[in-house]
């Protein structure tokens, strides 16, 4: 399937697709926003930006989670999306317009489309729902997954619009020391009771802020993201709240589970390219120096 474009072959196509589709655009997913692409008087294309609107009937600002999906695997997507009752469907395809690397998102409502009674289509719409949070939903702790990391960070490329805008985009890696032992001495549920609790603590207690949200990345390894406060803040927190979780231990046939972690933290501004797999990088190395320093402490760099 053709990708690489001319500026006039894609203003061409995007104009006839305007005669299919509701909602036809070319989207930055990694700064979150619409692009314009005009020729300029030297021959080179001006791009204009603006901030990602909802594809679907409200208006709002929206992160364009299918573009990030469709930049990450350099190839098409196609997703149902409900919105105020209605269902949309939604196509992204990856793009490069002679050199700038964008996707084509494309929307349609197709409520019509679905025949059967209205209880039937909001039957369907739940089901929307479910299968969307699920795909990006870790199934024992009811946080975010891996899937949703890649997807939205690790393979969508440079972060740097975020630095532009004066975002300190913060990480922490939370790693359970020794919890092997957990699961050998007192068996797998209540090593599971444990990942459960833990991801209750972290979520809870960022709950306040818009920006910020926990995941399971893998095993007994949690993340925390946060684009809501400078890192300093952020790092505070995360000692804070961590002397509190530590002690908010489990018990089973009356002996109480104790367990430390190490944490690693980091910072966007501190990768040279802006990418989150440097981010990402940079504070894995800190855990494990927290891990190698003796465990249960917090290594968060200069």
């Amino acid at each position: 399937m053709k990708h690489i474009y001319t500026l006039e072959a894609i203003t061409e196509e995007m104009e006839l697709l305007k005669n299919s589709f509701d909602v036809v655009r070319l989207v930055q997913s990694t700064d979150c926003v619409e692009c314009t692409l005009t020729r300029a008087a030297n021959g080179r294309i001006d791009i204009s930006e603006q901030p990602c609107r909802s594809l679907f009937p409200n208006g709002s600002n929206s992160e364009p989670r299918i573009s990030a999906r469709t930049m990450a695997e350099k190839k098409c997507v196609l997703t149902f999306e409900r919105s105020e009752g209605q269902i949309f469907a939604v196509y992204s395809k990856y793009v490069e317009i002679e050199g700038n690397k964008l996707t084509l998102e494309l929307a349609k409502n197709v409520t019509e489309s679905f025949a059967g009674s209205e209880g039937g289509l909001n039957d369907m719409m739940r089901e929307l729902d479910r299968q969307s949070i699920q795909l990006i939903t870790d199934d024992l702790t009811q946080v975010h997954n891996r899937r949703y990391i890649n997807e939205h960070y690790m393979n969508v490329g440079s972060l740097d619009g975020l630095v532009r805008k004066g975002v300190d985009f913060c990480l922490a890696i939370i790693d359970i020391d020794h919890f092997k032992d957990i699961n050998d001495e007192y068996g797998h549920q209540i090593g599971d009771e444990t990942l459960v609790s833990i991801a209750n603590f972290w979520k809870k207690v960022f709950m306040a802020y818009t920006n910020t949200f926990v995941a399971r990345y893998g095993g007994d390894e949690f993340l925390v993201i946060s684009m809501d406060m400078r890192y300093e803040k952020f790092v505070d927190s995360i000692k804070s709240y961590y002397a509190a979780c530590h002690k908010c231990h489990l018990t089973a046939d009356g002996r109480e589970i104790k367990y430390t972690m190490s944490i690693g933290c980091a910072a966007l501004k501190e990768t040279k390219n802006s990418l989150f797999s440097e981010l990402f990088s940079t504070a894995d190395k800190r855990m494990y120096n927290a891990k190698q320093s003796g465990r249960n402490c917090i290594v968060c760099g200069n």
